[in-house]
């Protein structure tokens, strides 16, 4: 009883400073741009960069607004440009991909798990300056 009771103390008093340790080493950075497409939709990207130091691995994921609903994208991998996909959009069995390069960015919706047949919702994205 007493090993239990002191190995859940130990627990208790290092958790905080190992918690503490590693938010030291994770870099987070968010850069928000806004977007007027063609069907007069207003899209703002949130790019959040979450970086650790101590791995030296960094995280890319997108928050997009679109009206009062946000949607949670993640990186993938892009010939040109940035493309982050979200297998969860618009409803449960659609998923989104943001396509931006430049100044400009569309939207498209795919349903299921293929993203490779996907059909374009918001074209013509501008970035707002």
């Amino acid at each position: 009883m007493k090993l239990k009771y002191l190995t859940l103390l130990a627990l208790f008093v290092t958790t905080p400073i190992l918690a503490e340790e590693t938010s030291k080493n994770i870099n987070i950075q968010e850069k928000s741009y806004h977007y007027l497409c063609d069907n007069k939709k207003n899209v703002t990207a949130h790019y959040i960069n979450s970086e650790d130091q101590s791995r030296k691995e960094t995280v890319s994921f997108l928050r997009l607004d679109i009206g009062d609903q946000s949607y949670g994208l993640t990186e993938a991998v892009s010939a040109s440009g940035e493309r982050y996909i979200g297998h969860h959009g618009l409803d449960l069995s659609h998923g989104l991909i943001w396509w931006s390069k430049g100044d400009s960015a569309f939207l498209s919706v795919f349903k299921g798990d293929n993203a490779q047949n996907s059909r374009i919702i918001y074209r013509n994205c501008r970035l707002l300056k």
